[in-house]
């Protein structure tokens, strides 16, 4: 390819220019292309500037033909772009802002308003639906606008949603530490990424495509979720609005069986930077409301409101340590309802017990025990761990003696 069509590509890509991709033949797009960002001067493949574009409001861009849902999937299909195949970005491209600054298609200056901020030797490992969320989580925690409409798009052009997370940085030097961080989220889920962001429409769309956790990397989906909805959605956003919607599509598609026990094990998991659990982030919300569906649910996949973080507090005393927060209706019902939930998972245990030590006085082989066992309303599923009913009813009695 030559340095005049690189160019042309590249405007028709970073302005949804239809028109400009019919002037080449659709064997052109048979080799790998790669294009220059030119604030950074890293090379990406046709597909990852394509979601990077996808990402951004750009202004002069053309109107998309009624024929196309939007600029991805025109690019996807008119260029025979396999969605689901690896690839390398050569460098390091800058970090993208929600608007491009006015620039026209035809300026020349264009390229070069500002100097490239280069790290040469970085190499970026990826693949377009994680080198999506990437771009978008680069943004802020939250998925929304262009960056959600974009990881829809490749969502329902065939994008694995069960694969893991695949972003592998090496030889920066510009954000070592950064890059790190990165590296470490590799293996996570998608469906792991889209709840922890506090997104309530990706996790729907991801869930309707049977997406499903990795159980050897994601913990604390849940917890996160809600902390992520409480910190980071903008002020004008109502966040019982997005919280109701979170726990209604968990609850729906549980449901439904999509969501078997293992899986509802990773969403009661605790946060493991801190040890909260759904309960204490429930407990950090300012002005709740309808806290009784939050709390049942939680109770419903066993998410002990006895747990202590890794301060020591129980959800309770989270709760009553929120002076800075007035004393309102919704909070007292909060309140009232994390009490109520002690006092039913303290009976659920007691129950599970009992059960347990009648089957094992009986003497019956352990799987006949089991089996008994989950058909017995208001217990736990104990599968193969008979003694953690006991020790469960030691740790909340510790838990009675220190006081909620």
């Amino acid at each position: 390819m030559n340095a005049e069509d690189r160019a042309l590509l590249l405007r028709a890509v970073q302005y949804h220019d239809f028109q400009a991709f019919s002037r080449f033949d659709s064997s052109f797009f048979e080799e790998d292309i790669l294009l220059t960002d030119e604030s950074s001067g890293a090379q990406l493949p046709l597909l990852a500037m394509g979601i990077r574009e996808a990402c951004t409001r750009r202004a002069g861009r053309m109107e998309i033909p009624y024929e196309w849902d939007d600029f991805l999937t025109f690019l996807v299909t008119h260029c025979h772009l396999d969605v689901n195949k690896p690839f390398e970005i050569r460098g390091r491209p800058s970090d993208i802002s929600s608007k491009f600054p006015y620039t026209h298609k035809f300026q020349q200056e264009h390229s070069s308003v500002t100097p490239p901020i280069i790290d040469p030797s970085c190499l970026i490992h990826t693949n377009a639906f994680s080198w999506a969320f990437y771009t978008c989580l680069q943004k802020g925690k939250y998925i929304r606008g262009n960056c959600l409409s974009c990881i829809i798009s490749l969502i329902y052009l065939g994008a694995n949603v069960n694969d893991p997370f695949l972003l592998q940085i090496a030889h920066g030097h510009m954000d070592p530490e950064g890059d790190l961080k990165w590296n470490e989220l590799n293996g996570h889920s998608f469906l792991h990424l889209a709840l922890e962001s506090g997104s309530h429409l990706l996790l729907d769309r991801l869930l309707d495509k049977k997406a499903k956790f990795n159980l050897a990397h994601d913990r604390g989906s849940l917890a996160k979720a809600i902390a992520n909805v409480k910190d980071i959605l903008p002020k004008s956003f109502d966040l019982n609005y997005d919280i109701y919607y979170i726990f209604r599509h968990l609850k729906t598609y549980i449901e439904s069986g999509h969501l078997d026990a293992a899986y509802r094990q990773v969403l009661r998991s605790a946060d493991p930077t801190n040890g909260n659990t759904p309960f204490h982030y429930l407990a950090l919300l300012k002005d709740l409301r309808g806290s009784q569906f939050y709390v049942d649910f939680l109770l419903e996949i066993f998410v002990n409101p006895w747990a202590r973080n890794h301060a020591g507090l129980t959800a309770l005393q989270v709760l009553e340590s929120t002076i800075m927060t007035s004393e309102t209706p919704n909070k007292q019902a909060l309140r009232k309802h994390i009490q109520d939930a002690m006092e039913r998972w303290y009976d659920l245990v007691m129950r599970t017990m009992v059960t347990h030590e009648a089957l094992q006085a009986r003497r019956m082989p352990l799987e006949v025990q089991e089996e008994l066992a989950r058909s017995v309303s208001g217990t736990f599923p104990m599968d193969g761990r008979m003694s953690q009913a006991a020790s469960m009813k030691a740790r909340i009695m510790a838990s009675r003696r220190k006081g909620p």
